[in-house]
């Protein structure tokens, strides 16, 4: 799939998936151009204005799985919402090789991008935020 074909289907995935934390923030498309492995930290760093940030990677499937456990089974909407998100991780992960999940803390706002590398080596994927006060 080419870059833009994944990032229109990318939109249509996203659409409606919320991030919550202490506030809600959508998940948005994101494409950061072909890059190297070892560039993406930067790149993310640039990317969010955060240029004395620090950058940490966690596992996909941590990720996952700490939204999976913070969730609240009896809140329909939470619920709902939760599965969105695994919809959009399963898109993702299909489209995308090398699926990682980044971090920028360097404050309360704390930007995470879910990017991977689409076939031509472009790094793509989206992006919300957590308010971590």
């Amino acid at each position: 799939m080419n870059t833009s074909n994944f990032l229109t289907q990318l939109q249509t995935q996203a659409q409606g998936v919320l991030f919550m934390s202490e506030s809600e923030y959508p998940f948005e498309p994101q494409n950061l151009g072909v890059l190297e492995a070892a560039a993406i930290p930067a790149a993310v760093a640039t990317h969010s204005g955060t240029a004395n940030a620090t950058v940490k990677t966690i596992a996909p499937e941590q990720f996952m799985a700490q939204l999976e456990r913070s969730a609240d089974p009896g809140d329909a909407p939470i619920v709902a919402n939760l599965q969105k998100i695994k919809n959009l991780y399963a898109f993702l992960n299909s489209q995308l090789s090398g699926l990682q999940v980044y971090r920028v803390e360097a404050g309360v706002q704390v930007p995470i991008y879910i990017l991977g590398f689409l076939p031509d080596q472009t790094v793509a994927g989206v992006k919300t935020t957590s308010i971590e006060s």
